[in-house]
């Protein structure tokens, strides 16, 4: 059942609040927080914004909804930028989607299954590192569109309080504090690009130098590891499992 993404994404969001937790047991208390997509919630609870409640309830809520987009599109990863992903699939419009920006040379697309395909086999024709994801869903894309209305009404009031560590929004690149993170911030999560390399940068230019990332699997390793690189910054990425 963990291939199903309504009991995926609760599981994960429980393994990132367990990590923490045992770094900080060790402690390694983080100085700032980032999350990517469904990682924002844990985020959201390690920043002391949500209660394990209610982080829980909306990883719930989320994950439910979501799952109703399986074998609706695709997502494939490829090695450009996110500008140049925008220029690349613009002739698809709302078709395709820039899912993810997670390095200054890596991004994720998402959307129609044809779409995906054709794009896909274009930059493979063409020498661009590219590969599709083992997935059969379209996050962060256009089709997200009806599932963020719905998760909006489905959280109705959300209990955030204020952030005792700083969080940087990988929505909008940016620190969000406790009243950012409404209902319509969690809507704008599922449907939005994941600004991951933007939300790194903030980091870096704060002058953290350590990062620790604390996945179910270091998938986003290398990606910070370029974020470093690109910022020829002397910092670590360091995964935990």
């Amino acid at each position: 059942r963990l291939n199903h993404t309504e009991y995926a994404q609760p599981a994960i969001v429980a393994i990132e609040i367990g990590l923490a937790r045992l770094w900080e047991s060790w402690g390694i208390v983080p100085a700032a927080v980032v999350g990517h997509s469904v990682g924002e919630i844990a985020a959201a609870h390690i920043a002391g914004a949500l209660d394990l409640d209610e982080a829980m309830r909306i990883v719930l809520h989320r994950g439910r909804l979501m799952e109703r987009a399986t074998g609706t599109g695709k997502m494939a990863a490829v090695f450009l930028s996110a500008a140049d992903v925008h220029r690349e699939i613009g002739r698809f419009g709302d078709r395709l989607s820039v899912a993810a920006a997670n390095s200054p040379q890596s991004a994720v697309i998402s959307g129609e299954s044809a779409a995906v395909d054709a794009m896909v086999a274009e930059w493979q024709s063409r020498g661009i590192g590219c590969r599709p994801l083992p997935v059969d869903y379209a996050f962060h894309s256009a089709q997200m569109g009806p599932f963020r209305d719905e998760l909006i009404r489905a959280l109705g009031e959300v209990n955030a309080r204020k952030t005792f560590i700083p969080m940087i929004s990988t929505v909008t690149g940016k620190v969000v504090t406790g009243p950012d993170l409404n209902a319509i911030y969690w809507g704008e999560n599922i449907r939005r690009p994941v600004l991951f390399g933007t939300a790194i940068q903030e980091m870096l230019d704060r002058g953290y130098r350590t990062i620790v990332e604390i996945g179910a699997h270091p998938v986003l390793a290398t990606a910070m590891q370029e974020c470093l690189s690109a910022a020829h910054s002397e910092g670590v990425a360091l995964p935990s499992l």
